[in-house]
């Protein structure tokens, strides 16, 4: 019995002090597989394309890939978008991508996953701009917005050309920036192109616009804003009698010009030097146009505005005195002071000259205003009537009230036509503002 423990203990001690035996199983490499939604014939140079790895023995970490003999690039993304090159529009690229899966042991699949594409580029497409045309008739600042797409991914636009009627060389702009604007176009109908390019040099087919354009003439530009017939016939006739040749009209109450370009254009680079401005008693073009009146004025230029609807747009009396800039610095108004309704024995008296305009409307609401004294903005024309306070009678002011380069008025001053003085006030203050150039 002693022998037998003996012999059991050797072999035990035997057993522990062998080396441990080797893993023979080796690690099976991944296999990867690609994929792609529809027909491999020819397809769009924007590819997106799917791919997977199975692992038999372990698990997928990532994939190398790689297009034709570019760099090989890891990721752990299984779907990813090309865009693919092709020679030029008409021909047909062909390129081959190579995906390898790699298991979590490193192995790497020894079959890379390849297809081949052919790859024949689309053009692109061109839309102007959804409501930024300008208007069918208009003055020499047009500005297009365009939109262009590509169903071999946009980033291929890379841009439009563009040409006109009168110079039809075409023009080439970076899809960096989307609108051109036409300056100093000729007077008469004209027609503007566009057609959109991508990086395979594919053009898109051609839009275009026809806009008539109207020559600026003289230096005063009259802004007519207001949809009363009574209105443009009171200014028109008044221009057309004293300022013959040395006027144009701009209507901007059906068709602002979209583009802040052409704004800014028209007011600030014709080489007007006073505006005539009426707007209606609803709606107004002043924020629109707000920003260039003030570079219009910083400038020395003058202005004259009939605009009972102007204070609406400008002013709010929870503002600070800051954020009130246009109504206090370009208008030379304080702040609104209180609604009147004048009746038919109301009028205005022109304190500079005495003249009396009378009412020619059963009754009329008056908007009367107070200047701001900081910039020595004054009084040049004041309401009378039953129910006018002696102490509320403003209802036009001049800025500065000393050379103004500014009337303002926030009333339909076309009602104040029942005499002739209307005309002579009118004159008056345009002579003034023309003279001080």
């Amino acid at each position: 019995m002693k022998k037998l423990v003996a012999f059991l203990f050797v072999i035990t001690l035997g057993l522990s002090c062998r080396k441990p035996a080797e893993n023979l199983v080796e690690n099976i490499p991944p296999d990867t597989h690609i994929f792609i939604e529809g027909s491999t014939d020819t397809v769009p140079a924007y590819q997106v394309i799917h791919w997977y790895g199975n692992d038999p023995d372990g698990y997928v970490v990532g994939y190398y890939y790689h297009w034709d003999s570019d760099t090989l690039v890891f990721t752990t993304k299984n779907v990813d978008t090309f865009t693919l090159s092709v020679p030029d529009s008409d021909s047909i690229g062909v390129h081959t991508f190579y995906v390898v899966a790699v298991d979590n042991e490193g192995a790497e699949d020894p079959t890379p996953a390849q297809v081949t594409i052919p790859v024949k580029n689309s053009p692109p497409t061109i839309t102007f701009q959804h409501g930024t045309l300008p208007p069918d008739t208009t003055l020499p600042y047009v500005t297009f917005y365009i939109e262009a797409h590509d169903i071999d991914g946009d980033e291929s636009v890379i841009g439009f050309y563009y040409k006109t009627d009168y110079d039809t060389m075409w023009v080439f702009r970076s899809i960096d920036t989307n609108y051109v604007t036409f300056k100093n176009v000729p007077e008469g109908m004209h027609s503007f192109y566009f057609r959109a390019v991508d990086r395979s040099h594919a053009i898109s087919d051609m839009i275009g616009d026809t806009v008539y354009i109207k020559p600026a003439q003289g230096n005063i530009l009259v802004i007519d804003d207001s949809p009363d017939a009574n209105a443009d016939n009171t200014y028109g006739s008044f221009f057309e009698d004293n300022y013959s040749g040395n006027y144009t009209i701009w209507n901007v109450r059906k068709f602002l010009p979209y583009s802040p370009y052409d704004i800014d254009g028209i007011i600030n680079n014709l080489g007007f030097t006073t505006i005539f401005w009426y707007t209606g008693t609803d709606v107004n073009a002043v924020n629109p146009l707000r920003k260039a009146i003030e570079t219009y004025i910083d400038n020395g230029n003058a202005m004259f505005l009939i605009g009972p609807s102007v204070l609406d747009s400008v002013y709010d009396p929870t503002d600070t005195l800051s954020s009130r800039g246009f109504m206090n610095w370009y208008l030379g108004v304080g702040m609104v002071k209180r609604w009147n309704t004048l009746m038919l024995n109301g009028g205005l008296v022109n304190t500079d000259t005495g003249d009396t305009l009378a009412l020619s409307v059963a009754a009329f609401k008056l908007e009367l205003i107070e200047p701001f004294d900081s910039v020595s903005a004054d009084t040049f024309l004041v309401a009378f009537g039953t129910n006018i306070e002696d102490t509320a009678r403003c209802a036009g002011v001049k800025y500065p009230s000393s050379s103004p380069r500014v009337y303002f008025v926030p009333l339909e001053l076309h009602k104040f036509n029942g005499n002739a003085n209307l005309q002579d006030v009118l004159k008056e203050i345009m002579d003034s503002l023309l003279g001080r150039r």
